[in-house]
C-alpha cells in the first residue's frame, strides 16, 4: 500500500471504516465506539471548507437588517438581482458571487440531474444559511472544526502510548499509526468524491437544459422541466424528427404522472416476491431502537425535516430526525446536537458525517419521522441505539 496506490472505493467503504472500529474493540476496549468515533472526527474535508465558507457569508448577513430580512423570504425569486436593489446588497454581491462560484455546484439530492444545484436556484442557499444566523460568532463551524480536531489529536496521542506498553507495542503502534493514517485519508477520499461528484451532476443537469431549450424552440416541450422525463435515445429521435410533439408529450405526461404518485412514498426495505415489508418498530422499556450509529448521550428538541427545503427551521442544540442524508444537509451538521435517521447502516452518509463532527446518531429507525413528533423533547443514545421520547410538548420551541 504505498503512497501512490489507491484502493478501490468499495473496499474503503465496506472494509476500512469496520476493520479500524475492530482494532479499537480489541486493542482499545473501545466497546462503545466512542474512541473510533474520535479517531475519525475533525478532519479537514471539502464539504468543512464549504460550511465554513457558508459560515462567512452568515456573518455579511447578520450585519445588516436589510440582507437577514431578505435571507428570512421563502422562495426568493432571482437574488442576484434582488441583492442590487440596497446597498447592503451590492456590497454583499461579490462575496455571495465568489461563494457561487466555488460551490454553486452543490444543493440536496445530488446523485439527479433533476433537483437544481445552489447556482441553478441561488435562494437555496439563504435557506441553507437561515439556521446560522441566530448563532453567535464564537460558535463557528471552524472553531468547532478545531476543538474536534485537537480532541482527535490527543486521542491518537494517548491511543499510542497506551499501545506501546503491551508486549508487542512498537508493531502495535506503527500498525496502527498507519491504519489510523488510512482511514483518515480515505475519509477525505470519499467526501472529495463527493464533491467533485456534484460537478459532474451539476454539469449533466446544465447540458439537459441546453437541450431543453433547443425543443422548446422546436415545441416539442411544453415547459423545459419536461427534459428530464425523456430517454437519451428519446432526445436524439425527437432532435431528428423521428419522434413529434404529440409523441413526446404523450411520454412526458405519462411519465410526470408516475414520478409525482411515487416522488413522496418511501419504498420498502425488503421485496419478497410480490410482498413489501419493512423492519417493525423494536420498543424497548419505552425506547424506539435503531442502529448505535455514533456514540454520544445528548437530550434536545426534536426537528422533523423530511425534506431538505425544510432545513431552515432547525435551531442550535436541536436533534435532527429525517430520511436519510446527502451533502447537502451538513450545513446544519455544526449546529445540530444529534441525529437520527430512518434508513441507512453503519457506512450511510448520515453515520460517517456524523462521527466526523462527533455527533450522536441513531440509524435505521423506520418511521422515525412519523414516530417522534417535531418539537418533542428527546434523548439519544448513539452508543445503544435507543431514543426515548420524554415529552412530546411542542410549545415555543417550533
Amino acid at each position: 500500500f504505498g503512497e501512490n496506490v489507491v484502493l478501490p472505493f468499495t473496499i474503503y467503504i465496506y472494509a476500512l471504516p469496520p476493520l479500524l472500529q475492530w482494532l479499537c474493540a480489541e486493542w482499545l476496549e473501545d466497546k462503545d465506539g466512542s474512541i473510533y468515533n474520535k479517531l475519525v472526527s475533525g478532519l479537514q474535508t471539502k464539504t468543512g471548507e464549504e460550511n465554513i465558507a457558508l459560515w462567512n457569508l452568515s456573518r455579511l448577513v447578520r450585519k445588516s437588517n436589510w440582507l437577514k430580512s431578505l435571507a428570512l423570504e421563502d422562495n426568493i425569486s432571482d437574488p442576484l438581482m434582488r441583492l442590487q436593489e440596497h446597498e447592503d446588497g451590492r456590497t454583499f454581491s461579490p462575496e455571495f458571487r465568489k461563494f457561487l462560484a466555488a460551490y454553486g455546484h452543490r444543493g440536496g439530492a445530488e446523485r439527479d440531474a433533476y433537483h437544481p444545484r445552489w447556482h441553478h436556484q441561488p435562494g437555496l442557499i439563504f435557506e441553507a444559511m437561515r439556521p446560522m444566523l441566530d448563532i453567535e460568532d464564537h460558535e463557528s463551524p471552524e472553531a468547532h472544526e478545531v476543538k474536534l480536531r485537537e480532541q482527535m489529536l490527543m486521542t491518537r496521542g494517548a491511543m499510542e502510548a497506551k499501545l506501546s506498553g503491551s508486549t508487542f507495542g512498537p508493531s502495535q503502534v506503527a500498525f496502527f499509526k498507519w491504519f489510523v493514517d488510512l482511514v483518515q485519508d480515505y475519509f477525505y477520499y470519499r467526501d472529495f468524491e463527493r464533491f467533485y461528484n456534484d460537478k459532474t451532476m451539476s454539469r449533466s443537469r446544465d447540458l439537459y437544459s441546453h437541450i431543453a431549450k433547443r425543443f422548446l424552440k422546436k415545441g416539442l416541450l411544453e415547459i423545459d422541466e419536461d427534459i428530464f422525463f425523456l430517454g437519451r435515445q428519446e432526445m436524439l429521435l425527437a432532435d431528428r424528427g423521428d419522434l413529434t410533439a404529440s409523441q413526446v408529450a404523450v411520454r412526458v405526461r405519462s411519465r410526470r404522472r408516475t414520478f409525482e404518485k411515487y416522488s413522496d412514498r418511501e419504498p420498502p426495505k425488503y421485496i419478497r416476491g410480490w410482498t413489501f415489508f419493512d423492519d417493525d418498530v423494536v420498543n424497548a422499556d419505552g425506547a424506539l431502537v435503531g442502529i448505535a450509529a455514533s456514540s454520544g448521550r445528548v437530550t434536545g428538541r426534536a426537528r422533523v425535516c423530511r425534506k431538505l427545503s425544510e432545513i431552515s427551521k432547525v435551531k442550535k442544540g436541536d436533534i435532527l430526525i429525517t430520511v436519510a442524508t446527502d451533502p447537502g444537509w451538513t450545513t446544519v451538521f455544526s449546529i445540530i446536537g444529534g441525529l437520527v435517521v430512518e434508513t441507512g447502516g453503519v457506512v450511510a452518509h448520515a453515520v460517517m458525517i456524523s462521527r466526523e463532527y462527533g455527533l450522536p446518531c441513531v440509524s435505521n429507525l423506520g418511521r422515525a419521522c412519523d414516530l417522534i413528533p417535531d418539537g418533542a423533547l428527546i434523548t439519544v443514545d448513539g452508543s445503544t441505539g435507543h431514543v426515548m421520547i420524554l415529552d412530546d410538548l411542542v410549545g415555543d420551541s417550533l
